[in-house]
């Protein structure tokens, strides 16, 4: 087990003024997306979300399930996104597979900007951080987890061969729900 200062937090310390995110609609610089952080993990805590609860969305390509999924994972809560394309009379039963205690829209949690954090969030790299369902092509959906430790190891082997930069663009193309 290893602590891990949330990267988002290390960059709105180093470089706030970068660009984070950028949307068609969008651009949040690294302050203003650690800042929505702070304020989306206060709002998840006032409907008594908290570690190790199992939170299911479904999951859009979009700025809200990307703020969504980094708060769960701030408050050390589980993030259970959901496919899109799942009919909406199985989604209870996804949840129920995923242990989910809430079921959330993302789009519901409106994206605040104005406060910053003073402390920084503090991840532990064994946290079991998001339960994927596969896509069910060989019967029914399995439960695939991940904890913070598999998502920056990930990451760091996807980025390590490209030489990426601060001032390099990394398009979301695969879902977020995606194993």
């Amino acid at each position: 087990m290893a602590d891990i200062i949330c990267p988002i937090y290390q960059h709105a310390k180093t470089i706030p003024d970068q660009i984070s995110i950028e949307t068609p609609e969008r651009v949040l610089t690294y302050a203003q997306l650690d800042a929505a952080l702070v304020n989306h993990t206060h709002a998840l805590k006032s409907l008594s979300i908290q570690s190790e609860s199992h939170v299911a969305f479904v999951a859009k390509t979009s700025l809200a399930s990307i703020l969504l999924l980094f708060s769960l994972f701030r408050l050390k809560a589980v993030a259970c996104p959901l496919s899109f394309r799942t009919p909406p009379e199985q989604i209870a039963t996804l949840v129920g597979r995923c242990s989910g205690s809430h079921l959330l829209s993302a789009d519901d949690l409106p994206v605040v900007t104005t406060t910053y954090s003073s402390q920084p969030p503090i991840y532990d790299s064994d946290q079991l951080a998001t339960i994927l369902m596969t896509s069910g092509s060989s019967g029914t959906p399995k439960a695939a987890c991940h904890t913070i430790h598999n998502h920056i190891t990930s990451a760091q082997g996807a980025l390590s061969p490209l030489q990426c930069t601060t001032a390099t663009r990394w398009l979301l193309s695969l879902p977020l729900f995606h194993v």
